[in-house]
């Protein structure tokens, strides 16, 4: 059986800057490209909600092999605070602060349909 793991992080987007891109950088972390083959190493998540004033929700749900969910913590927490993807060009973000939360209702089924699409 896997495990969930929820991490939430407010971070601050620039003007201009691409909303998107903490989700990719997430992805890209996890997976190894924001673009790639399925089925995905670690299957997650991230919803992004603005909260205005150029900041952000982010909160991140994955579906980890037992035993993993300090390391991928670390993993998501890392990219969230690199403050920007990779890409040449990409606007940069401010991480103001993250940690492990409590799923709410819609993120326990969200993991467990992540668990699901993980044993297939």
């Amino acid at each position: 059986m896997r495990e969930l793991v929820v991490r939430a992080a407010r971070l601050r987007v620039p003007p201009g800057g691409d909303e998107r891109a903490p989700g990719a950088a997430v992805t890209t972390e996890l997976c190894g490209h924001w673009e790639h083959e399925a089925p995905c190493p670690i299957p997650h998540h991230t919803g992004v909600e603005p909260l205005g004033d150029g900041l952000i929700q982010v909160r991140v749900v994955a579906s980890v092999a037992p035993g993993e969910d300090e390391a991928i913590q670390g993993r998501i927490h890392g990219a969230l605070a690199r403050g920007r993807l990779d890409a040449p060009g990409d606007p940069a973000w401010q991480l103001l602060d993250d940690g492990p939360a409590a799923p709410t209702d819609e993120e326990l089924e969200l993991g467990r349909r992540l668990e699901q699409g993980a044993a297939g």
